[in-house]
């Protein structure tokens, strides 16, 4: 093998690393695929200077306070205990003392901690802005015990089955008012025949090809690849901080556009004399096994995309759409490379021959 083909295997071993061991930080569990959004309705009263909205569908009630402004959202209870405060100058501190510090490090609440009278702050941000996993806004059982109405609005107990969260803004006591929707599980018929219609396309293309596949092939991974490159940095780039957003997403769709983009590469190389025949099968062989093997396993972990009403993304169409193509290309690269792996290394496949 190739030089570069071990550094592309290499790439691809140090991204499996990266996504097997992977760990989220103590107050993290990033946004995920869901069928329900949280919006904010109201402030009763108006407040000046604060701007309150929900991120990641149900998953994040995030808080921003202009400088001069001063904010402190309550703890759990009524004790009145503090649970976060907004400074003027924008620092941002959490009571890790407060139950609600423990209970909202996960989506569902599974942290604990021993409370305490005596606050403990710790500076968790600067920009007066944080976004915490506020269990007034969303369901803590599964979807299906959900109580709606005929819109589709869930019962999470207030006013008219609204949901309601205190806080106190340049020391005047406000509530902000929300709900909670269900909404209907896009078909994701359209999006498995999408996937079904580019491996047999793509299939269909291989049988008929009386030379090398991995030219075409890489060209179509590497388009797939970028888009899928791009959509798991705006995931990313989307996910409030401290969220515990995964960075793997993103490696894999780039190593598979990395991968492809070397195989054509090699391409042009031969073309000049700059490497033998045997290289760039070589060269084509690993790239695309590599690139394969990215796309994969991106769109596998995605596939929660094509049935669930709001992406983390915020990108549903595009982002179906190129999880269908990846895992479409994928499978068809698959067979191609276990049935016709002599097109993929035949010296006579080479440029120029």
């Amino acid at each position: 093998m190739t030089r570069l083909g071990v550094a592309v295997l290499t790439l691809v071993a140090a991204c499996a690393l990266l996504v097997a061991t992977a760990s989220t930080p103590a107050a993290a569990d990033p946004p995920r695929p869901t069928n329900f959004r949280s919006q904010v309705l109201a402030m009763d009263p108006p407040a000046e200077g604060v701007t309150v909205q929900v991120e990641g569908g149900d998953a994040f009630l995030s808080l921003t306070v202009a400088p001069g402004h001063t904010a402190t959202v309550p703890d759990y209870g009524d004790d009145g205990a503090p649970y976060l405060r907004f400074l003027a100058d924008g620092t941002v501190q959490v009571n890790e003392a407060s139950s609600a510090h423990a209970a909202n490090a996960s989506r569902y609440g599974s942290g604990s901690s021993t409370t305490s009278d005596e606050p403990r702050w710790t500076t968790v941000g600067h920009d007066g802005r944080h976004a915490w996993h506020d269990h007034r806004i969303h369901l803590m059982v599964p979807d299906h015990l959900a109580v709606t109405d005929a819109r589709g609005r869930v019962d999470l107990g207030g006013d008219a089955g609204t949901w309601e969260v205190p806080i106190v803004v340049d020391g005047v006591p406000t509530v902000v008012r929300g709900e909670l929707l269900l909404l209907p599980s896009p078909a994701p018929w359209p999006w498995w025949a999408l996937v079904a219609v580019t491996a047999g396309g793509v299939l269909a293309w291989a049988v008929g090809l009386r030379r090398t596949v991995e030219p075409a092939l890489s060209a179509a991974s590497a388009a797939v690849a970028l888009t899928a490159t791009w959509i798991s940095a705006t995931e990313h780039a989307a996910a409030p901080m401290g969220a515990g957003a995964s960075w793997a997403a993103t490696a894999l769709a780039g190593v598979a556009a990395a991968a492809s983009v070397t195989v054509l590469g090699s391409r042009v190389a031969a073309t000049r004399g700059a490497l033998s025949a045997d290289r760039v099968a070589a060269i084509g062989r690993t790239g695309v096994a590599a690139a394969t093997a990215c796309l994969a396993w991106w769109a596998v972990a995605r596939r929660a995309v094509l049935d669930h009403a709001v992406v983390p993304s915020g990108l549903p169409t595009l982002d179906r759409a190129t999880t269908s193509l990846a895992l479409g290309l994928a499978l068809a690269a698959a067979v191609v490379l276990v049935s016709r792996p002599a097109a993929l290394v035949s010296r006579d496949a080479a440029p120029g021959r």
